[in-house]
């Protein structure tokens, strides 16, 4: 008589647990840290793979780190000594999965400083999809210092990503103002390249503090538009007054008409004859998201006219509008302004 060979049961609910973070070193905001190495210890063996593709570190270290280990335990070698008097934040994208390829539900991020303080300054939000209003899981959130959309060609000073809500926080930056984007990175350069959906902030400055109070608006989600709105059309309303019409809806400021042209210039309106008309020119709009901005002008008479504008107007992809000579006419019989 054969013996029975002993093997393991099969079947069985799916494992559906993501693997836990238990300790790392350095501790999560520990201070006084030095040296280059990094070590992280889970619940349950790793991925090797999707952790090296989970694994960033802000700021950024000049060159890759070396990344080593087996089952539950992960070792990371930075290619430089950290700077001194620095914090900095470890993130591991949703993307890590353990051995059965179950990932994590959102970002796990850590931090330890250089020096003998940790900063503090907390930043939250949400990100939506435009097509439904869905959440956007999994969205890289590029934090920039500069609070400054011109600043969007180099890489980010922080980074994180939206969990499976959609929800997304940063800890222990700075506390200053940021300038903070959604980003689907497909090709993980850190970068806004066209293509990738994109979402601008619901303000320009967000403020990193000890609340990190979300901004009631969310991110939304979209394709990247990279075309600068363009005068449409040119009218006279009246005999001082001019409508411009862009090709597409303007993200204005009602408070700060003073800040939609250059500093120290006006449009320059110019008679058939090419002479500027003398006087007085002043800029105004009537709705925060609209595709017109007005101009008061001094009276003119009926004839063909052109118009110079240096605008800081954009749209809410932040595409600036070039600038521009236009034709205008006005016409005989139009009425004196209202007002």
């Amino acid at each position: 008589m054969a013996c029975a060979v002993p093997v393991p049961p099969t079947g069985g609910p799916p494992d559906t647990t993501p693997p836990t973070l238990l300790t790392t070193i350095p501790e999560n905001g520990q201070v006084q840290f030095s040296g280059m190495e990094l070590e992280f210890l889970f619940d349950e063996a790793i991925d090797m793979r999707s952790f090296t593709r989970a694994f960033s570190i802000t700021p950024d270290v000049n060159g890759l780190p070396e990344i080593s280990g087996s089952a539950k335990k992960v070792k990371v070698r930075l290619p430089e000594e950290p700077r001194p008097e620095t914090t900095y934040i470890v993130t591991l994208e949703a993307s890590l999965r353990d051995s059965r390829s179950v990932a994590l539900t959102a970002p796990i991020t850590l931090a330890f400083s250089t020096g003998s303080t940790i900063d503090a300054g907390k930043l939250s939000g949400k990100v939506v999809r435009s097509t439904d209003g869905s959440v956007g899981q999994n969205v890289d959130i590029f934090a920039y210092a500069d609070g400054d959309s011109t600043t969007l060609s180099g890489p980010p000073l922080y980074r994180t990503q939206t969990g499976n809500d959609g929800t997304f926080r940063f800890t222990h930056l700075a506390e200053k103002d940021y300038f903070v984007v959604a980003l689907r990175d497909g090709n993980r350069n850190r970068l806004l390249n066209p293509g990738e959906p994109f979402g601008v902030p619901p303000t320009d400055r967000i403020t990193a503090d000890s609340m990190g109070v979300a901004p009631i608006t969310p991110w939304v989600l979209a394709a990247r538009d990279d075309v600068s709105p363009e005068v449409d059309r040119i009218r006279a309303v009246s005999t001082q007054d001019l409508e411009i019409r862009f090709s597409e809806s303007l993200d204005v400021d009602l408070n700060a008409s003073d800040r939609i042209l250059n500093e120290g210039e006006s449009p320059v309106v110019r008679d058939s004859t090419g002479f500027p008309v003398s006087g007085d020119l002043s800029v105004y709009f009537t709705e925060s998201i609209a595709r017109s901005v007005f101009v008061r002008t001094p009276s003119l008479v009926p004839g063909s006219y052109t118009i110079e504008n240096t605008w800081l107007l954009r749209d809410s992809s932040y595409n600036f509008v070039d600038s521009s000579i236009d034709t205008f006419v006005v016409s005989p019989g139009l009425q004196e302004p209202v007002a």
